[in-house]
């Protein structure tokens, strides 16, 4: 009797142990589950307010990146507002009104590139009512060819910074230019700007603090 009654002790006291175990590698693995909640909530929470930062950045650089923009267009058409009046531009117009072309050849083909000089403008060109070429700083050998494409966006665009596709030397590029007729008479149009190429695009992104 006392064998047996001791052999269901330990029995009791293996199985409340065993138990105690389950119980503890129970609550373990809770608390393993729990954590893994948390970690998962916490590093959902961190990523959320990265993505809203990293918006907010973005929002904010791309607003800069705007406003840089709408000053350089500033920029292109102030400087055409005053090239529009140089005085030697103007008298040489004059001169050509009253004068064979042929006499006049020899101030017009290099005057673009002094008033591009002159008024901060990488792009600058004069072309007659016609469309002809008189005069550009950029593309110097396109005297006298017939510049339709500028023909039009002076005709339609007066006064207004455009994206257009310029030709120069090196073949075709994308460009920001505006054109300006000399008021009485309209008989010439200054087209200028500037290249809308990486340069321009990295001038914009340095002056907005993009890395």
């Amino acid at each position: 009797m006392l064998s047996n009654a001791a052999t269901a002790e330990r029995r009791r006291k293996t199985g409340g142990m065993r138990l105690k175990w389950k119980l503890r590698l129970y609550y373990a693995a809770l608390l393993l589950i729990l954590l893994g909640i948390l970690a998962t909530a916490t590093t959902a929470v961190v990523l959320r307010d990265f993505r809203l930062e990293v918006a907010r950045r973005d929002a904010a650089v791309k607003r800069n990146v705007q406003r840089l923009l709408q000053e350089h267009i500033a920029e292109i058409e102030t400087a055409l507002a005053r090239a529009i009046q140089d005085p030697e531009f103007l008298q040489l117009a004059r001169r050509d009104l009253s004068a064979a072309r042929e006499t006049t050849v020899p101030e017009w083909v290099p005057l673009a590139e002094r008033l591009a000089e002159r008024y901060e403008l990488s792009l600058l060109k004069i072309l007659d009512a016609e469309g002809f070429v008189l005069s550009s700083a950029h593309w110097r050998a396109s005297y006298n060819l017939r510049d339709s494409p500028g023909l039009i966006l002076s005709l339609e665009a007066e006064d207004q910074v455009v994206l257009v596709r310029e030709r120069g030397s090196d073949g075709e590029f994308l460009a920001l230019l505006s054109p300006r007729w000399v008021p009485q008479p309209r008989r010439y149009v200054l087209i200028g700007g500037v290249r809308a190429d990486s340069l321009l695009e990295s001038s914009l992104a340095e002056r907005a603090g993009v890395d």
